[in-house]
């Protein structure tokens, strides 16, 4: 009686570890992105998780703000997300025990344009007045950076709104002004007076170029859960090897995956996705130098406003670096699906 009485608890031990395995293995990952170029990457896993050809589940949000999610990354209630760089470095110093930085997914997508041809470098900018978005965020901080590195007198006026700002510069009431994508694209298509004077990632570059630690304009980052981590790595690398290969097709085949991008709503038309899926800087990198030049970015942010990064630039811990059994093969394919 005993040994049945054994065999029996043994039995229901192994029903209820098979039925708790397969509902871990039936759970969508709770996947947040936002509008924009900071969704874009992750169209093609969007298309595959819809049509159910997709090893991985995912059940996603996309956001039109930042604000729409931040409170449910900050209690844990997330998987991935995928967020403006500085944000994840403030998610980080709020809950430090939840939120990792996983990979970049997005370059510099900040460009000055003008209604007129005066402006063909950062120093133009002298003694004009600019009109952008973004005071108190990642905009800001750049393009004070790039006119204090270069000694420029400039006049920068803030507006709330990218919207307000692309119809006041698609109307001509100012011709002077810098968006990122996809607004600044907007303007290009419905003023054709506009040109785009600056790409903010080139000068940046050229500002770095002699920095002893260069930093590069990293505007997006991935962040993942932690605890989902810890519990289950494997789940982890499958939808970062799934993120990965969503980005090399966006580069190898954008006109497919341009009909994605606006299918999901992620911009607003398909000719602008057209315009932003070729030009905006949509990469995947978990890669040690693509880390390093993040870092530096954070410490250029930080010495601009501390609160900008949550008021300490991320440890070291705020990281997730790719597991080292992997490093050569991930590396290859970090280098396959950056932007050029």
């Amino acid at each position: 009686m005993k040994k049945l009485i054994s065999l029996l608890l043994a039995l229901t031990m192994l029903f209820a570890l098979a039925s708790c395995n397969k509902t871990n293995e039936d759970k969508a990952l709770k996947v947040y992105t936002l509008k924009g170029p900071t969704g874009i990457g992750m169209s093609k896993i969007m298309n595959d998780c819809e049509n159910g050809t997709s090893d991985i589940k995912c059940d996603f949000t996309i956001a039109s703000s930042p604000d729409e999610i931040t409170g449910n990354i900050i209690q844990g209630d997330f998987d991935f997300a995928a967020v403006p760089s500085n944000l994840a470095a403030v998610l980080y110093s709020k809950n430090p025990d939840t939120v990792r930085i996983a990979a970049v997914n997005v370059y510099s997508v900040l460009y000055i344009l003008e209604n007129g041809n005066t402006v063909n470098s950062i120093t133009d900018l002298e003694g004009k007045t600019l009109y952008a978005t973004g005071k108190g965020s990642t905009p800001e901080y750049i393009i004070s950076y790039l006119l204090d590195k270069y000694d420029v007198n400039c006049n920068v006026e803030f507006l709330t709104d990218h919207s307000e700002l692309a119809t006041k510069m698609i109307s001509g009431e100012i011709t002077l002004g810098m968006l990122p994508m996809p607004n600044s694209t907007t303007v290009l298509m419905k003023n054709s007076d506009f040109r785009v004077a600056l790409d903010l990632g080139d000068v940046w570059d050229e500002a770095e170029l002699y920095e002893e630690n260069p930093s590069m304009i990293m505007q997006g980052c991935l962040i993942v859960n932690a605890e989902l981590l810890e519990n289950d790595p494997d789940t982890v690398e499958k939808f970062l090897d799934a993120y990965a290969a969503s980005v090399t097709y966006l580069h190898k085949e954008p006109d497919k995956a341009t009909k994605m991008v606006e299918k999901f709503g992620i911009v607003p038309s398909l000719d602008i996705a057209k315009n932003v899926v070729k030009a905006a800087g949509i990469v995947f990198r978990r890669d040690n130098t693509g880390f390093e030049y993040l870092k530096n970015f954070y410490n250029v942010l930080y010495n601009y406003n501390p609160a900008s990064v949550g008021g300490n630039v991320p440890d070291e811990n705020a990281y997730y670096y790719m597991p080292k059994a992997q490093t050569s093969e991930s590396e290859s394919a970090d280098s396959e699906a950056v932007s050029e």
